[in-house]
């Protein structure tokens, strides 16, 4: 009987009893360590379903509305953009830079608006009277620009497109000057 009570011990997975008399009493020192694995046990669970919530939510949240894939992604070119910018109050253009503010406070395309993924929401005021939306990051690679374009698309408004050469690309075809 000794050695399954060092066996358990050891393992400390069965609390260890004391015998007295009829009763047997479990010791305080392994009734805290119950406890305090309990409370560990809680806590773990706590943050799990913390995480998932916020994983699961977030994911929700980028497909609130249409279910949007790269397939229903449209971009233009340089000189479909500026074409576009001659005529902005007339079709109702509004160019959102989706890069950070440091960026865009270091040069824009003229009239752009600054609007990072974050702040891309449903019925966003800057966008209200907006009947085409053209977003642009930095560069032809930047993960930002279809990522805007499709959270947009999912949000509900409508034509969205994403100028993918970026400000990289406009700065490098048109004389720029620094931005107020």
């Amino acid at each position: 009987m000794k050695t399954a009570i060092q066996k358990m011990r050891r393992l400390r997975t069965i609390p260890v009893t004391q015998t007295m008399g009829p009763y047997s009493q479990t010791s305080s020192s392994t009734r805290g360590r119950e406890r305090q694995r309990e409370a560990w046990g809680v806590i773990v669970l706590l943050c799990v379903s913390l995480v998932g919530g916020l994983l699961v939510g977030g994911l929700a949240g980028c497909q609130s509305g249409a279910n949007v894939s790269d397939e229903n992604l449209t971009t233009v070119d340089i000189a479909t953009l500026r074409s576009w910018l001659g005529e902005a109050k007339k079709k109702h253009l509004v160019v959102v830079d989706v890069r950070q503010a440091e960026a865009y406070e270091a040069g824009h395309i003229p009239g752009a608006i600054h609007m990072t993924l974050p702040q891309i929401r449903a019925n966003e005021p800057r966008l209200a009277h907006a009947k085409t939306i053209v977003v642009y990051g930095s560069t032809w690679t930047d993960p930002l620009t279809p990522a805007a374009v499709k959270r947009l698309l999912a949000l509900g408004y409508t034509d969205v497109v994403g100028y993918r050469g970026g400000w990289e690309d406009w700065s490098s075809q048109t004389s720029v000057a620094p931005m107020p």
